[in-house]
Order: C-alpha cells, then sequence, then structure tokens
C-alpha cells in the first residue's frame, strides 16, 4: 500500500507504470475527468472515472484483486478506505477472472481518509473497502488506476 500526495509523484518515478498513471492523472481536473475508462497502455495500464456518494461502514465491501493493483485518485469530495492484508481477509463471493475482483469481509485494517489530490495505491496483497462515508453520505468524483501486475 502506498498513501501520498499527487504532488509528490516524482517520489515514484522508478516505478514506470505507477508514473504513467500519477502523470495522467495529475493532468486531470473534475471539468476534464473523462467519462469512460481510459487506455494507457492496452490492457496492462488503465484508467477508469468514478462518480458516486459514500456510504455507511456496514454498506461497504472490501475488494481483492489478483492480476491488478489500484490506483485510488481523489478528485473532489472525501472517501475512507480500509485496506487489509488479504491473508485476514474471509472471501464471501468467488473470484471473477474476467473483472479480475472477488469481495470478502475483515475485521482489520488501516483506515485510510482521502482529499483532494491525494492518492492510494493497493497491491494485489491489499484487501480494500472502499467507499465509506465520513460524517454522511457525500459525493465523490475520483479516477482508478489499474496497472496490471
Amino acid at each position: 500500500m502506498i498513501l501520498d500526495n499527487i504532488a509528490h509523484r516524482d517520489s515514484y518515478r522508478q516505478m514506470a507504470d505507477l508514473t504513467q498513471v500519477l502523470e495522467y492523472m495529475a493532468e486531470q481536473t473534475v471539468q476534464t475527468m473523462p467519462e469512460a475508462p481510459m487506455q494507457l497502455r492496452e490492457g496492462e495500464v488503465f484508467v477508469n472515472p468514478a462518480r458516486f456518494t459514500t456510504k455507511p461502514l456496514e454498506e461497504c465491501r472490501f475488494e481483492l484483486h489478483r492480476n491488478f493493483a489500484d490506483v485510488h485518485y481523489i478528485l473532489e469530495g472525501s472517501e475512507t478506505i480500509i485496506v487489509a492484508d488479504i491473508a485476514e481477509t474471509t472471501e464471501t463471493t468467488p473470484y471473477n477472472q474476467t473483472q479480475d475482483i472477488s469481495f470478502a469481509t475483515c475485521t482489520k485494517g488501516v483506515v485510510c481518509t482521502l482529499y483532494p489530490g491525494d492518492f492510494l495505491v493497493c497491491f494485489p496483497q491489499d484487501a480494500h473497502r472502499v467507499g465509506i462515508m465520513q460524517n454522511a453520505p457525500a459525493p465523490v468524483k475520483k479516477l482508478i488506476g489499474k496497472i496490471k501486475m
């Protein structure tokens, strides 16, 4: 897991795919946010736009991915994400290979609250419970980078 701000993206120059995603994200604003997924390298590196309203903790599930790392980047609003080691999770929905996702429960985790300009990288070993509200449901606009591992 990496939690940082886009202003520090130069710190990750040795990671070419992450650098490509972060540079693309740094160029985006709420007004220029793409409407559809953007391929940065066919099948290997892409960015999905997301617009949603945060929810209470109990309505959010842990996501697990096997083949891609996620890069969550907040453009507008704030989102709490809990990250846990996949070894601590119990799978509740079988793995879908086409979508590279399964869902799980977990009682442990590191709580990360992201604000505009913040990003969180979740590697395949990092289960992540996304979309959690802080005090009340609120709208979020963000980009989710996907990097093939």
